[in-house]
């Protein structure tokens, strides 16, 4: 299956942090570094779980032609996934910048299909 745009929407933020945030300073490259080559351990975890979250949403709308953020049931379930994932941000995460995560989840649900009001919801 070919990227979709809940992938795509994650690997964008990632770049973005190299690119754009800390110029100042080294966190957005070792964003960039965890994003792409996560240490074993809290750095693959991350990656794992937003990617997850990343393929079934796009899964979903390549199977029902509609995007997750419109299904009333397993998109509300989805979505709760992607804020006890930000809730983890307080604890340990490796090389990862708290708020760069925090753009890759809110462009990840964007990209799913959900609206402003929900994106803000997730904080």
């Amino acid at each position: 299956m070919p990227i979709g745009p809940c992938q795509h929407a994650l690997d964008l933020a990632a770049w973005a942090a190299k690119e754009q945030r800390f110029k100042e300073n080294a966190w957005g490259q070792r964003h960039f570094d965890a994003w792409f080559a996560p240490r074993v351990g809290w750095e693959q975890a991350v990656v794992v779980t937003l990617k997850g979250l990343a393929v079934y949403a796009d899964a979903h709308a390549a199977a029902y032609g509609t995007p997750l953020g419109a299904d009333g049931v397993c998109g509300r379930y989805w979505l709760d996934s992607v804020v006890a994932f930000l809730r983890l941000r307080d604890g340990e995460h490796g090389r990862f910048d708290a708020g760069a995560l925090g753009d890759a989840a809110r462009a990840m649900v964007t990209a799913a299909g959900y609206d402003n009001e929900e994106c803000e919801e997730i904080g």
